[in-house]
């Protein structure tokens, strides 16, 4: 059984030999495993309990609306404070089924949400998930038909981050998770 701890000052003694550290890798481990994320086969997902969870809608027509929220994609918390519209086209000729993401690139340092287009006829689009290169998170599976309706499948995985509020008011919980269970 291989042990680690993090983070510490230093390069030269104990788990610090691994140091310096990479934020896109080691940080982002930390904080999924803080989260919760590292125990979802996506490595990420909608963070509980914030205003919207990145609610899905269709607010008009051909388009998809991804509500205010925040999210861990592979580490690296992500946060929109407004409503992100996506416009999905009419195929030509068969259905298609398209993807809403939440993308980490480590390439641009950034978590965006943007969408996979399928090919007509074809499957669901796959997700990219190569550390240290790309990582999406799946928001929504969106089924566009050729008279232009669209299906909307929610695919958010919530995370698990316990309710602060539940833990602070109720004596019980409280007193076990932070002094131990008493006699």
């Amino acid at each position: 059984m291989v042990q680690i701890s993090r983070f510490w000052d230093g390069t030269t003694l104990g788990d610090a030999t691994v140091a310096p550290y990479d934020a896109g890798t080691e940080f982002s481990e930390v904080m999924s495993a803080i989260a919760g994320a590292s125990a979802t086969p996506d490595k990420g997902g909608v963070i509980r309990s914030t205003a919207g969870e990145l609610a899905i809608s269709s607010p008009s027509a051909g388009t998809v609306r991804v509500g205010v929220g925040e999210a861990m994609v592979y580490g690296a918390w992500y946060k929109s404070d407004t409503n992100v519209d996506h416009t999905f086209p009419t195929p030509a000729a068969a259905a298609r089924t398209d993807r809403i993401i939440l993308r980490k690139s480590w390439a641009t340092q950034t978590v965006r949400q943007m969408v996979v287009t399928g090919a007509e006829g074809g499957s669901v689009p796959v997700l990219t998930q190569v550390v240290g290169d790309t990582w999406d998170v799946p928001i929504a599976q969106i089924a566009v038909a050729t008279n232009g309706n669209i299906t909307i499948t929610d695919q958010r995985v919530t995370l698990g981050v316990p309710d602060v509020d539940v833990i602070l008011t109720d004596p019980i919980i409280r007193d076990t998770l932070w002094f131990g269970a008493k006699p």
